[in-house]
């Protein structure tokens, strides 16, 4: 017991002595590098070309206008400064939200590429890259599920500023074979 309250108050010594030698430089530092001075910056400019997807987009299923097919919505914002695209994607069901999935796009330096990772309320983690030309955003990325490793195609297509097409395809030998594809509306801002 003496022991280990000696080993105790050596910690803790040591831990008063570095956390302020540290601590308030670091979090100035951090700050400073990282925004300019400011909590806000600007987007990434390797992020900035999702800018468009900010907000949130709801299935026709989720906006009342019909009981078929996906009924979710998708709620995209900055994160961490800018520094990527942060969403969560709700499934509506028997009048229950339930979020479904979040995800992190990123630009990853050390590969030179826009990444995806994204993580599902069952535990599946998917992860890829994505691209952006004119209004489509292409992503190819593999579903871990278990021992399950499932690859994917997913193509976002704008039709004008409010609205875009979803569509996911399984990859099937050599073949892409859709898999799924809804219609997503922006909210009113």
């Amino acid at each position: 017991m003496r022991q280990n309250l000696k080993w105790l108050a050596v910690v803790a010594i040591v831990s008063f002595l570095l956390v302020p030698a540290f601590a308030g430089a670091a979090d100035s530092e951090v700050v400073e590098v990282k925004t300019n001075g400011s909590r806000t910056a600007e987007p990434n400019e390797h992020v900035k070309p999702l800018e468009r997807l900010i907000g949130t987009w709801r299935t026709p299923a989720n906006l009342g206008e019909t009981d078929e097919g996906l009924n979710s919505y998708n709620v995209f914002s900055w994160g961490l400064g800018g520094q990527m695209l942060a969403s969560k994607t709700y499934t509506v069901a028997d009048g229950q939200e339930s979020l479904a999935y979040e995800a992190w796009q990123y630009w990853h330096p050390g590969e030179e590429s826009l990444k995806l990772t994204e993580i599902s309320a069952d535990g599946t983690i998917y992860e890829g890259t994505l691209s952006v030309e004119g209004d489509v955003i292409t992503y190819f990325w593999k579903a871990y599920a278990g021992e399950r490793v499932i690859e994917f195609k997913q193509t976002i297509t704008f039709e004008g500023d409010n609205r875009y097409l979803f569509a996911a395809f399984a990859k099937d030998g050599d073949n892409w074979r859709r898999v799924i594809g809804a219609t997503f509306v922006k909210d009113a801002e």
